[in-house]
This record gives C-alpha cells, structure tokens and sequence, in this order.
C-alpha cells in the first residue's frame, strides 16, 4: 500500500513537472509571438514617421 502511494506522489510530480514545463514554454512562445507582433508594429509606425 506505501508503495503503490510513493509511486502514486512520484507519478503526480512527474505529470505536474511536465504540465508547468509545457505551459511555460506556450506562455513564453506566446509573449515572444506578441513582442515580435509589437516590434513589427512599431517598425511600420517609423517607417510611416520618416517616410
């Protein structure tokens, strides 16, 4: 039975790692898709700016 539960708490670890891990990585794909969107955004107003 304590083993079936250690291996239980180690399985449940193991998925949260995996779950924060991967929405991590989507959180900083999505901020760096924003960033690269707003810097785009930005380029285009100083072209217009100059031009």
């Amino acid at each position: 039975m304590i083993l079936i539960g250690a291996i239980h708490i180690i399985f449940l670890k193991k998925a949260f790692s995996i779950l924060v891990v991967s929405s991590c990585v989507f959180l900083s794909k999505c901020v760096s898709f924003k960033i690269k969107l707003s810097i785009e955004y930005m380029l285009d107003r100083f072209k217009f700016a100059f031009l």
